[in-house]
Parts: C-alpha cells; structure tokens; sequence
C-alpha cells in the first residue's frame, strides 16, 4: 500500500469535520513548503546579486533628470 492509499485509507474511517481538519492540515503542510522553496531562492538571488559589482565612475548618465529627458525624446 502506498502513502497516498494508507491516508486514503485512514481518512475514511474518520468523521467529516475531522476529514476536513486533515484536508486543512495538508494544506498548510504544502503552503509551508511553497514559502519554504520561495525564501530559498529569495536568499539565492540576493546572493548572486551581492556579487555584482558596478563600477559608477564615469556613468553615462549623468543625472535621473537627463535620463527622464533623453527617453521622453
């Protein structure tokens, strides 16, 4: 019997509002790994962008204002 069969199983022998409570509980079981695997790659990309070094000397834009400007034609 697989897992998925033996809490299919066990689940029938409950009643209705104590099924439900399992539904809920799989539900944040599977919320909590969702926020799990978006911090993990939240924290993956605040590392790769800690490495990226811009040098600023010499920028071709000299301030926001011309930026603005210059792309508004």
């Amino acid at each position: 019997m697989t897992l998925a069969e033996q809490i299919f199983a066990e689940s029938l022998e409950l009643p209705e509002d104590q099924a439900r409570k399992v539904i809920q509980f799989i539900e944040s079981l599977k919320a909590r790994t969702d926020a799990d695997v978006l911090a993990s790659r939240q924290t993956e990309a605040r590392e790769r962008l800690s490495r990226v070094r811009i040098s600023w000397g010499g920028k071709p834009i000299s301030s926001r204002q011309d930026f603005y400007d210059n792309a508004r034609g």
